[in-house]
């Protein structure tokens, strides 16, 4: 799935994005840990997008209800 292709994996990557990068820019500086590129963080975002997009597609395909025997009895009739 091409991501310039889907315009669903493109607007969550951006949402991701943004949401990664504020978390990179608030969290505390630490020495020995440098801050990953923001090109870094937008490869990440497209490949989780993409990821999840994949998941909810494949998790949308399976049915929704299953069939359910229901008695009279089972919603309060005698």
């Amino acid at each position: 799935m091409g991501s310039r292709s889907n315009p669903q994996v493109s607007e969550l990557a951006s949402r991701i994005f943004i949401e990664l990068a504020s978390r990179v820019v608030l969290a505390p500086a630490q020495p020995d840990k440098p801050k990953p590129a923001p090109e870094v963080l937008a490869r990440m975002s497209f490949k989780l997008a993409e990821a999840f997009v994949a998941v909810d597609e494949e998790h949308g395909s399976e049915p929704v209800t299953k069939a359910y025997e229901v008695k009279l009895s089972d919603v309060g009739g005698t």
